[in-house]
């Protein structure tokens, strides 16, 4: 089962702000996620949300 994505128009701004590749790693992981989100998702502690993580930080 896959999800469909969408984007808030405060997130689309900041993806649109980002350069070219950070965007693209972003947008192919988000992807990858909506095929299989238990694989890639994982729970916040307060809120009713999730984390994903996209590539390596810095």
């Amino acid at each position: 089962m896959s999800y469909d994505l969408t984007f808030s128009a405060l997130a689309s701004k900041k993806l649109r702000k980002l350069d070219k590749k950070k965007a693209l790693l972003i947008i192919k992981k988000l992807e990858e996620t909506a095929s299989s989100p238990a694989r890639y998702l994982e729970p916040l502690r307060r809120i009713d949300a999730y984390r994903v993580r996209a590539g390596e930080p810095g």
